[in-house]
């Protein structure tokens, strides 16, 4: 970070604001924070936040506990976590891998080839057919 940033100091920030990079790159975090969060499924809908914490009447505020908010997503790794080391998860990537190897194997470039020969050889006679419908007419 440069030294005339106004980042370094709050004071400077809140009196001067950011320059048009620093502006940027603040926007850019922001982005980033806000796709991520997009994609957690605990807080896909506007209102989901209220799960995670709870209003206080008297002080007007939302008090937010970030426990309740990771002990799902805590749970969740744990689970992930047990699940890649099943006999299950690794047949699963196995197949998938086999079938990548089907689509990009030779047999693929194969069928691949006779069909762009065979709808080539198709496209050629059909038209062939057309010429010769209008030359009957």
């Amino acid at each position: 970070m440069r030294k005339d940033s106004n980042l370094i100091s709050f004071k400077s920030f809140f009196q001067f604001g950011a320059s048009l990079d620093e502006s940027k790159v603040l926007q850019s975090i922001r982005d980033v924070f806000e796709d991520h969060l997009k994609n957690l499924s605990c807080i896909s809908e506007p209102d989901d936040y209220k799960k995670y914490g709870v209003f206080d009447e008297e002080t007007g505020e939302f008090d937010f506990f970030t426990d309740k908010f990771l002990e799902p997503l805590r749970a969740q790794m744990e689970f992930q976590e047990n699940m890649i080391t099943t006999q299950y998860f690794l047949t699963f990537f196995e197949e998938k891998k086999k079938r990548l190897d089907l689509l990009e194997g030779p047999s693929a470039k194969f069928i691949a080839d006779w069909s762009s020969f065979r709808w080539q050889r198709f496209k050629k006679l059909s038209r062939n057919g057309d010429d010769a419908e209008e030359k009957e007419n």
